[in-house]
């Protein structure tokens, strides 16, 4: 994934060619094989606050819930994952 990162705020537009920006690009650490259910909540957590994934993904498709400040929710994390098991 690609994505501008600003230098400075005079980046209007779309218009790459008068902009100070500096192209930032985002790397998948690991495309692993197995139930993602099983994938360390704390790294689930680095994902959703590097802006990777949202709280509703990581709910979902990993079976991590964050609460309202941004902490995992160990005891209803559990609960989700021990309920809805993938297949």
């Amino acid at each position: 994934m690609l994505q501008w990162r600003k230098r400075s705020h005079n980046c209007e537009g779309d218009d790459r060619s008068t902009c100070r920006c500096t192209p930032a690009v985002f790397f998948c650490e690991n495309s692993s094989f197995g139930d993602p259910r099983e994938r360390d909540p704390k790294r689930v957590l680095d994902d959703l606050l590097d802006g990777m994934v949202t709280a509703e993904d990581a709910r979902r498709d990993y079976g991590v819930v964050v609460d309202k400040h941004g902490r995992i929710d160990l005891t209803e994390t559990n609960r989700v994952r021990a309920l809805s098991p993938l297949k």
